[in-house]
Order: structure tokens, then sequence, then C-alpha cells
């Protein structure tokens, strides 16, 4: 079934399929991001005061802490990061524990393709902490699976043993839970960074979603078991109150900028929500919880990028809207 919408020009596609019952599988998110090599970051001009706070790098090879940015795909991990980098008090936050960024942070670092994992932290910590000792990184939850098996020697997962592992390699440690309350705008800005184009596959959102909300529950649940406290940020928060948001994550992490620092001026990511999607968000609500959640049978194909039912990619059938 396909149509034109109102607005935007977007031709859409309902996709059916058959309801799954019991547990959903994960997507392999990483497999699911556009790069192979971490994208820089670019720091802000920092004002006297705050050049003057980060002279003399902390020569211990223990940081004064690391900040666990624990996140959920397109909640804002890549705002907060920046934010973060161009206060200067903060390390230089990415996504280090990404299995298929590893071979370009190793080569960054001088570090062999073979180094050890505790070799590899340790030249994280070092390379990228702020010269306070601040080391920071973001994990999605399939990172730290990933993280887990190269620190447990491919042991099968707990998340108890898994909160424990991270703890005594990143120590001292405080995590920062960024996650999003609008799931489906989530899921359609997740999907418009995988293929915005029409026609506009609708289980697809709906499997997207289901990801993103797994995940979301996933790093709830390891906080739970693991008796973690984190810091909560907000995407809606940070997207509608940056500035004041990055400021009180900097006091509740214990950290002062040492002077003022307009983020704004070294600002260059914005929100990328726009009246395409809006038009996407007005179909989709309708028929959401009538599209087939994601179940076991349903898998990412990083080939075609797109989720798929075992080997197969289903004929959706079509409808106007």
């Amino acid at each position: 079934m396909t149509g034109t919408a109102a607005r935007a020009g977007v031709e859409w596609t309902a996709a059916g399929g058959t309801a799954a019952d019991g547990g959903t599988a994960l997507a392999d998110c990483s497999s699911a991001a556009a790069a192979a090599v971490p994208p820089p970051l670019t720091p802000v001009r920092r004002t006297s005061a705050v050049s003057s706070a980060l002279q003399g790098r902390s020569t211990s090879s223990r940081p004064a802490l690391c900040c666990f940015i624990a996140t959920v795909p397109w909640s804002g991990s890549r705002l907060l990061s920046e934010a973060l980098y161009n206060t200067g008090v903060a390390g230089h936050p990415h996504e280090f524990f990404r299995p298929d960024f590893r071979d370009a942070w190793a080569h960054q670092w001088d570090l062999s393709p073979e180094a050890s994992i505790a070799e590899y932290i340790s030249a994280a910590k070092a390379r990228t902490r702020t010269p306070n000792g601040v080391f920071s990184v973001k994990v999605h939850w399939d990172q730290l699976r990933w993280l887990y098996s190269e620190l447990a020697s491919g042991a099968f997962f707990t998340r108890a043993h898994a909160a424990e592992l991270v703890e005594a390699r990143l120590a001292p440690l405080q995590y920062v839970f960024l996650w999003r309350s609008d799931s489906a705008r989530q899921a359609i800005s997740y999907y418009r960074g995988e293929f915005d184009s029409d026609p506009v596959d609708l289980q697809q959102i709906r499997w997207f979603e289901d990801v993103v909300v797994e995940h979301r529950e996933k790093w709830r649940q390891y906080f739970a078991t693991g008796g973690i406290e984190p810091i909560e940020v907000q995407y809606e928060s940070l997207v509608t109150s940056y500035e004041e948001t990055v400021a009180r994550l900097l006091s509740q992490l214990g950290l002062q900028s040492g002077g003022s620092v307009s983020l704004e001026r070294g600002r260059t990511l914005r929100r990328e929500a726009d009246d395409r999607t809006e038009a996407i968000l007005a179909a989709y609500l309708p028929v959401r919880d009538h599209l087939a959640p994601k179940g076991p049978e349903v898998r990412w194909d990083a080939s075609s990028k797109r989720f798929v039912i075992g080997d197969r990619r289903p004929a959706w059938p079509t409808r106007n809207f």
C-alpha cells in the first residue's frame, strides 16, 4: 500500500507480518552505524581562565575519574560528548569500545593490533583524558557486551559480573545514563540515519523502536543488578536546555570548568527533526501497535542495512495513508 503524505512529500510503506511471541533478539547496532573511522571532535576557543586551569597533564596512570556514558542509539550521545569535550575538563568522550573502531584507535595510539584489552584500555585513558585526569567514554549496550567478552575471555554474560569487571578496569567510575523518553521519534531518527528515502517502511521503524526500548531497559536492569545509581541525562532536556544541562552534569560529576565556556559557540550538532519527521510520526503512531514486534526471527542485515526475517527481506504489503 503506497501513498503520498500531505506534508513533506513523504511516500509511505506499511509493513505487515506475523507478530512474534517470546523474547526479542538484539540488532547488531555497531554494524548499523555509518563509519569505520571515528569522527574527530573540534574544540572551541576557551577563555584564558579555562586555559590556565588546564595547564599540566596528570602524570598518574590512574584517572582521577572515569565518566562512563551509558547510552542508546539516537539519544544525543554525540551532542553530549561534544559539549563535555568542549568544557576542557571532562575527557574526550568517544566510542572507544566499539569493535569496528578498535583498530583505528589503536593506530592513533601507536598500539599493536594484537595489543591486549588491558593495554588498549590503558592507552585510551592515557591518550584521551583531560589534564585534570578525567577519562570519558560513551558506550552502547552492544558495546558493553563486546567489552565484557574481551575482559571475561568469552565467559557467559551476566550483568552483575559485567559491572564488577567494568568497575575493576575503570575505577574511580561514575556512570551517566543518557536516554530519550520519546522512543517513537528516536526510532524515526534511527531509521532516517540509516536510509532516508521513499517509500518509508513503518515496520522497520517499529523494529528500530523495539531495539532502542530494549537497550534502554537493559541498561536499567544492569544498573539495578549492580546497585549502580547513575547520573541521568534526558535527551529532551539536553536539546532544550543545552548549556544548563551540561553545567548541571559537570556539577554532579564534581567538575568545574575553571572559567566560562560558551558551549553554544562551539556547538556543531543540531536537532535534526523537521517536517518530514513530523509527517512520518503522524503516520506511524496510529498503526504502531498493529505492526509486528521484533521477535527472535528478526535480525539486522548489515549488507542491506535493514532488518530481515531469517535470510530474507519480506515483501511487505502496502496501504495508502
